[in-house]
């Protein structure tokens, strides 16, 4: 696993258990943790290259983007009890992805082929 990709799970890890534990809202900096993560993304992306094994992560980044945006803007929910099923499902759901966003680059790792011993030569 390269850097940026495993320091972008490290990040989503944090986002989830942002999202999951209420009282980490507390810890200013956290407020900023799925922009980091979006920010993360994109730089690996360019730094790195994409790679198909981190689709996981960056789909899990998107998604934690979109909770995270509209958990900002839950004054419509106020008031209203939460489904424990539903919040249950929806934190088994992230946690599987994440273990899979996470296993899955280890699982099937970057390598790089070796160079070829024979010369071309053009005559």
């Amino acid at each position: 696993m390269r850097p940026l990709e495993l320091l972008l799970v490290l990040v989503n890890l944090l986002t989830f258990a942002v999202l999951v534990v209420p009282r980490l809202h507390a810890v200013r900096w956290l407020g900023y943790v799925a922009y980091i993560a979006v920010l993360i993304a994109i730089a690996q992306m360019i730094v790195e290259g994409p790679r198909w094994q981190m689709v996981p992560a960056y789909v899990l980044t998107a998604l934690f983007l979109l909770v995270w945006l509209l958990q900002k803007n839950r004054t419509t929910l106020v008031g209203r009890p939460v489904n424990r099923l539903a919040a249950g499902f929806a934190i088994g759901l992230g946690t599987l992805t994440l273990v899979i966003s996470a296993a899955l680059p280890i699982v099937s790792p970057v390598f790089s082929l070796p160079a070829s011993k024979r010369a071309i030569r053009v005559p």
